[in-house]
């Protein structure tokens, strides 16, 4: 006959109650939403449109997992993905705001320093400074690669409108003598 050690009953009685407790949230569900809605679909896009980013977004337990939404888009779901795209240019509107108030915003450029003497004065605070700009140069970076308007270059020509091109040429260059 076999004895059974208390630990071995313990751990038995616990997976015993276990499967009982996963036997009841068969029909209930657990963790972040799946599939897709038209109310999760609008409840995400408004949030990017008011300048949030998709990771922040998804962050939210009651929001799909980011890989979730990436795939809606890849899919297209019900135009999701041009959707998505507005509410990104919406929310690189935005961003174009924040560059005047970064750029204009002066609050911690200066700070009172102590000489040694023991006098109080103003001088610049370059940490500050400098974080300003680099808010700034990122912006603009990803307005450059979001909004035309705002890039360096001009965008290259399409690869049709560059085949066109060539053919347009070729129809009207005079052949060669000889030449087929």
């Amino acid at each position: 006959m076999v004895r059974k050690t208390r630990c071995a009953i313990i751990s038995q009685t616990r997976l015993s109650r276990t499967l009982t407790e996963l036997a009841h949230l068969e029909n209930a569900t657990i963790g972040r939403p799946t599939l897709y809605s038209e109310a999760m679909a609008e409840a995400i896009l408004t949030k990017i449109t008011a300048g949030m980013s998709l990771r922040e977004v998804c962050r939210d337990s009651a929001m799909p997992d980011r890989s979730t939404v990436t795939l809606w888009i890849a899919q297209n779901r019900e135009d999701f993905s041009g959707r998505y795209v507005e509410a990104c240019k919406a929310r690189a509107w935005l961003m174009a705001d924040e560059l005047v108030d970064i750029s204009d915003d002066s609050t911690n450029d200066y700070m009172l320093r102590q000489s040694k003497s023991g006098e109080e004065y103003e001088a610049t605070n370059p940490e500050a400074i400098a974080r300003s700009r680099l808010r700034v140069d990122t912006r603009k970076w990803i307005l450059s690669k979001l909004l035309t308007v705002y890039a360096d270059k001009p965008e290259p020509a399409a690869p049709e409108l560059i085949d066109k091109v060539i053919e347009v040429i070729r129809a009207t260059k005079p052949k060669a003598e000889g030449a087929e």
